[in-house]
């Protein structure tokens, strides 16, 4: 029977995903780091089976403990990985976290997919034409308000306050400001329609409460500076994202302004930040922005930042990935706001077609001109716009459930890539 599995496995689903992607290529870049494996522990997984995981988990859609959970019990899981479990179990529900860590954090998007873009470019049609366009993958966190991100500072200014005092011996204060803050909020959250004053009076409340624990806090830390050897760089973080986001909040309060520069949305998640995006549905979204360039349905991310930046200045980067990873790029599809009089100039002397709308008089050759242009604009808006949509509902990529911006980053490169390999399973291979 034994023999049997690999032939069925190849001919599966999941055999045919595993031989489109180059587990060994994408592991070199690897080589140099530090084992994931904690000290003493013998590891189930080579750099390859932790790739594998990272795939198998976006095309799945599993969480951490499920994806584990199958993996102990289904044989096919297991060849994908490079393992044989063999009656063994593994029974550490952060495996997958780490080697997400792992690679979020030693991670080359570049290099990890030039060697994609060579390893797929042979059975890959139409390598000449690029089309571009920005999105933006939103992360797993709360609709962000003022009153909610104050409320989420003083709530864990006031946990740490507790632990702390407690761990010290100190006498611990009253709870009574605490539960009438609370209280407060939560018939606030509940009304129907929030009046500004009552907003204001919050806020203002908040921020008489922040900046009294934070300062109470710093008090307790001053006192027991031998006892705060334990504690790990995530608190001092956040203790200094507490500070940042009161003083932001009091500058626009003091101000009544709405807009500050490097604005925190988010306790948990300062690098955050409000990407204004111009939907009707969703104005703002909270997560990261992705420029995507497309050649042949296959994704490769051009430029990813958690800041919103003009994806139209990113036109002649692109064009140097394209020429780099695939050669000569003839024809370019991209929305208005790519049509610069520079991008137009550049697109001109590199004697590239485009989708942009002509501007002056009419050229000979206008009529296939305009037939070339409503293709590339078509293709833009179906298949590259298209793409987007099916990563975020089947890929993992409704709401980015990662907790650290190199985690995030990690679960963005693999969601788009494992869709990418199931779109390159279904090709026609070469001979």
């Amino acid at each position: 029977m034994r023999g049997l599995e690999p032939r069925i496995f190849r001919e599966s689903r999941l055999g045919k995903l595993h031989s489109v992607i180059p587990f060994k290529e994408l592991a070199s870049h690897f080589r140099y780091f530090k084992s994931n494996k904690p000290q003493g522990c013998k590891a189930f997984f080579t750099l390859e089976g932790g790739l594998g995981l990272m795939f198998l988990k976006h095309e799945l859609g599993f969480s951490d403990e499920k994806l584990i959970e199958r993996l102990n019990s289904d044989w096919q899981l297991q060849l994908f990985c490079g393992i044989r479990l063999l009656g063994r179990k593994i029974k550490d529900k952060d495996i997958v976290g780490r080697w997400r860590r792992f690679f979020g954090t030693h991670m080359d998007m570049d290099a990890l997919q030039d060697k994609l873009a060579q390893h797929w470019s042979t059975d890959m049609d139409n390598t000449d034409i690029l089309l571009d366009d920005a999105t933006c993958y939103e992360s797993d966190v709360k609709y962000p308000t003022d009153v909610k991100l104050l409320y989420d500072c003083s709530e864990w200014l006031f946990k740490q306050i507790m632990e702390r005092s407690n761990l010290l011996g100190l006498r611990a204060p009253k709870k009574d400001h605490y539960n009438k803050l609370r209280k407060r909020m939560r018939s606030y959250l509940m009304m129907k329609k929030k009046r500004r004053k009552k907003r204001k009076r919050l806020i203002k409340s908040l921020l008489h409460w922040v900046d009294k624990w934070q300062q109470h806090l710093q008090g307790i830390l001053d006192k027991g500076r031998a006892f705060n050897i334990g504690l790990k760089d995530r608190f001092y973080k956040r203790l200094r994202t507490t500070r940042i986001v009161y003083f932001q909040q009091l500058y626009m309060f003091e101000n009544n302004v709405r807009k500050v520069a490097n604005r925190i949305v988010s306790l948990y998640k300062p690098y955050l930040r409000p990407i204004v995006r111009g939907k009707e549905r969703k104005p703002v979204e909270f997560g990261a922005k992705a420029h995507i360039s497309q050649v042949d349905g296959i994704n490769f991310i051009e430029h990813l930042n958690f800041n919103a930046f003009h994806e139209g200045n990113r036109m002649l980067l692109s064009l140097a990935n394209h020429q780099k990873r695939f050669g000569k790029c003839s024809k370019y599809g991209a929305d208005r706001i790519y049509a610069t009089n520079r991008n137009r100039k550049s697109c001109k002397a590199l004697d590239i077609q485009t989708s942009f709308v002509r501007k002056g008089a009419a050229a000979k050759d206008e009529t296939q001109r305009q037939q070339m242009r409503a293709i590339l604009s078509k293709e833009r808006s179906t298949r590259l716009e298209g793409s987007f949509g099916t990563e975020k509902r089947h890929y993992l990529f409704g709401r980015v459930r990662a907790r650290l911006e190199t985690t995030e980053i990690a679960w963005i490169f693999f969601s788009i890539h494992t869709a990418n390999a199931v779109r390159m399973s279904k090709k026609p291979r070469a001979a």
